[in-house]
């Protein structure tokens, strides 16, 4: 496991959440607790409510001194050996939800990029743009905040925003990729190929040399970030209190 790719991951989304979305973010030794002013609704693979969320590279033993059981939690995981892991967390409650991949790359590897597209790229520099940059889905949060470690970039046509992505950089060498988003009815188009390329060469000019992100469950099917160079480099493991779960006995 590659600890310093899931620690750039956790630094730069614990960064969003305080900045976006107000969260309060504490931390013991190798835990950070992420406290949101309101419940989260998470709906798929498994429905359930959450306002603490911890993030972790670390032994279980250590997650379990520090983890709050009295609330609703998320508990996001990273070690080499996540089954025995899991096994000791079991015992206090929490249950597997789903496993996903941190991939990195090192940025001075190029890959082929795309045809040039007609439409230029637009880098979010005020509130306007920010609504715009929200005007199509995506996880980040629907905030107006401009920050300079947070980068956010659109296409859009005479219509609507048909793509989106963010890039977030903290000046420690490694850049998180996040919120890569196209528009349905423009997709197998190349806009997802072509928002990578500038969110990489946006990272290079920061002085980035290497980049990760956590694929979704379709892209990990498709295989899509390998195609770019991304191999993966951690697992996360994400655990929930077995009563969260809609339906759980």
């Amino acid at each position: 496991m590659n600890e310093e790719d899931a620690l750039a991951f956790i630094k730069a989304l614990t960064y969003r959440e305080v900045v976006e979305g107000a969260a309060v973010a504490s931390s013991s030794r190798n835990v950070i607790e992420l406290c949101y002013h309101s419940d989260l609704q998470w709906p798929w693979p498994r429905e359930f409510k959450y306002r603490l969320e911890y993030f972790a590279v670390a032994e279980a033993s250590e997650v379990a001194s520090v983890i709050n059981l009295e609330h609703e939690i998320v508990v996001n995981l990273f070690h080499q050996d996540l089954a025995s892991q899991e096994a000791i967390l079991h015992e206090l409650g929490l249950t597997r939800a789903w496993v996903t991949p941190i991939m990195g790359r090192d940025l001075a590897q190029s890959w082929l990029r795309p045809v040039p597209l007609s439409v230029s790229a637009h880098e979010v520099t005020s509130s306007k743009d920010r609504n715009r940059f929200n005007s199509i889905l995506g996880i980040s949060n629907q905030s107006d905040v401009i920050d300079d470690r947070i980068h956010y970039f659109f296409f859009e046509n005479d219509v609507q925003v048909i793509a989106k992505g963010q890039l977030i950089y903290l000046g420690e060498g490694t850049a998180y990729i996040s919120d890569l988003f196209t528009d349905q009815a423009y997709r197998r188009q190349g806009w997802g190929s072509a928002m990578m390329a500038v969110l990489e060469e946006k990272a290079r000019s920061l002085g980035a040399t290497r980049a990760v992100l956590v694929p979704g469950l379709e892209q990990i099917e498709l295989q899509l970030y390998e195609r770019y160079g991304y191999s993966r480099t951690a697992e996360r493991t994400l655990l929930i209190l077995s009563g969260q779960q809609d339906g759980a006995a």
